[in-house]
């Protein structure tokens, strides 16, 4: 059993500059398990201590990531965001990647205005724009936010910058997602790898699938939420 399963996990979206064995440093040790969809997890041994619970008297430490690449776009994830700092900061992930951007406030939006059918708003974040020091941000949770009359009423006082979406036919959380790429979800195996895919998926391609996967929902198309620099 893995050490990220049946919980939330926490990643980004990104694209490389250069080649994929810039990503860790040349001491670690990297083992490699195959899932799923083309996922797969990956342990780093490392020579030193990186979450505050490790035994400091311990010689090599291992740490889990989920990863998935697709030509030149990959998604790394894990259970605690001090191991995706690890790499973003200590070893400089930043500069070998580019970071998405992602339409956020359009698809609060379109989505408020417009039901999409197959995913409504589970939560959004936002900053506040008119109330000065008194109110500067904001965070809305619920099962389906597009439904209420609230979210409506402000949405034109609204700077959304993370939405959670929620998979209608499903009944779960599939994916939340913020400006540049930043992500999380709930890791509960196959399923829901299945839903975060086919979620990433309607937000790059504005396109929507079933749940099955087999056939194509008759939902107008949108235009791409994601793109890339």
């Amino acid at each position: 059993m893995s050490r990220l399963d049946n919980q939330t996990l926490t990643g980004l979206l990104f694209s490389w500059r250069e080649k994929q064995s810039h990503l860790w440093p040349a001491t670690a040790r990297i083992r490699t398990h195959p899932l799923t969809l083309g996922w797969e997890i990956l342990t780093v041994v490392t020579e030193r201590p990186l979450l505050p619970e490790d035994d400091p008297t311990a010689t090599d430490f291992s740490y889990e990531y989920l990863y998935r690449s697709h030509g030149p776009h990959a998604i790394l994830v894990s259970h605690t965001s001090r191991l995706m700092d690890f790499i973003l900061t200590d070893h400089r992930l930043s500069i070998i990647i580019r970071r998405p951007r992602v339409a956020v406030g359009r698809l609060v939006s379109e989505l408020a205005q417009k039901p999409h059918g197959v995913y409504t708003l589970s939560k959004v974040y936002a900053r506040v724009e008119g109330h000065g020091d008194k109110l500067r941000a904001i965070s809305l949770y619920g099962d389906d936010l597009v439904e209420t009359e609230l979210l409506n009423n402000i949405l034109p006082q609204l700077q959304p910058h993370r939405v959670e979406l929620r998979d209608i036919e499903r009944g779960i959380n599939s994916l939340c997602v913020g400006i540049r790429g930043e992500i999380d979800f709930y890791y509960g195996g196959s399923t829901s790898l299945h839903a975060m895919l086919e979620t990433l998926s309607f937000l790059s391609t504005g396109t929507t699938r079933s749940s099955s996967g087999t056939k194509d929902v008759c939902i107008e198309p949108r235009a791409p939420y994601i793109t890339w620099e």
